[in-house]
């Protein structure tokens, strides 16, 4: 069993390295196409204009996640 065990410790890791370098691409990849959807209508993102856009999604997001759960335990 420790044998078994033992074997199992590189599959993990390999795949560990796996799931992190695939979810690398993936962010990287999704800000890509975001500045593709950029040039084809002509407009810049915001934030170059003002940095603090970048935290517009961020604190909208906090805010939706906190609020749904706060609703959902005064619902029961």
């Amino acid at each position: 069993m420790i044998v078994l065990s033992l074997l199992t410790i590189p599959v993990g890791y390999l795949a560990s390295q796996w799931l992190f370098r695939g979810g690398v691409v993936l962010f990287v990849a999704g800000w890509v196409l975001q500045f593709v959807g950029h040039a084809i209508e002509g407009k810049p993102p915001e934030f170059f204009k003002n940095w603090r856009f970048l935290l517009v999604g961020t604190k909208w997001w906090w805010k939706k996640m906190f609020t749904d759960r706060n609703l959902r335990k005064n619902e029961q």
